[in-house]
């Protein structure tokens, strides 16, 4: 997207014309580049959760920007269930997990305990459920609350990471967000956030926090929040967390 907004500053704008699908899965699509995708060209956007074991699990589909905000629906062999595999009905509130039952891999290579754990049977038929923490919201849509090992244990309460992501990446100074858990010898995790600024845009950590502050609970507010040139992706978008760690404890070292 930035690269079309300096095109277009440049009086060179790309011809979106033949552009009619994007399909992607794997790292958030946020609704204001999903937004300016949309007011571009004709573009319908396929934004997915799956998974290398199994899915898609369900899919956000917008086709202008009058379907934002986006929102999330089971595909058609998807369940939500609680740890027992019972069904999580729509509208109770209760967080649950993704389970798909389609066609599905056999398991890990020569990792029968893993394969166990991840494919169960539910309601007679094998699911896979690799730990995708969502709502069942009343209207069928489904609130995505993030992968179960990036879970943050803070003073015994649960935070996701995704819900302070998300909230970050809607400040107009932010262009990309992560957020982790590092360890706490009170807490036993502290919540820690790193952020890009967007070209031009000024900001500063306490900046931030303050702006968080009235639209998240006390225990979900970032302790530490750095904001660092760059936050590392692989090519299929996904962040490299072991290396943002690292970014962390470069911006906390002394200089």
């Amino acid at each position: 997207m930035d690269e079309l907004v300096e095109a277009e500053k440049e009086g060179r704008p790309y011809d979106l014309s033949s552009l009619r699908t994007v399909i992607s899965s794997g790292t958030t699509f946020t609704d204001d580049l999903k937004r300016e995708l949309h007011r571009r060209s004709g573009v319908t956007i396929y934004d997915g959760l799956a998974a290398s074991e199994g899915g898609p699990f369900a899919f956000a589909v917008t086709a202008s920007e009058h379907d934002l905000p986006g929102r999330f629906r089971p595909a058609l062999e998807t369940l939500v269930v609680d740890p027992n595999g019972d069904l999580v009905p729509p509208g109770s509130g209760e967080v649950g997990m993704l389970a798909f039952g389609g066609g599905l891999p056999l398991g890990y290579h020569k990792d029968p305990a893993r394969t166990a754990s991840a494919y169960r049977t539910i309601q007679g038929r094998r699911h896979v459920i690799v730990g995708d923490y969502v709502t069942y919201e009343a209207d069928g849509t489904l609130r995505f609350l993030g992968r179960g090992s990036g879970v943050i244990n803070t003073g015994g309460e649960k935070v996701y990471p995704a819900e302070v992501e998300e909230l970050l990446m809607e400040h107009p100074a932010v262009a990309d967000a992560v957020v982790i858990g590092e360890p706490d010898d009170t807490w036993g995790e502290r919540v820690t956030a790193a952020v890009t600024l967007s070209p031009g845009a000024a900001a500063t950590a306490q900046e931030l926090r303050d702006w968080l502050r009235p639209r998240l609970a006390g225990y979900k507010l970032p302790r530490r929040l750095a904001i660092v040139a760059e936050l590392p992706r692989t090519p299929s978008g996904k962040l490299e967390i072991s290396r943002v760690r690292r970014l962390l404890q470069e911006a906390e070292a002394p200089r």
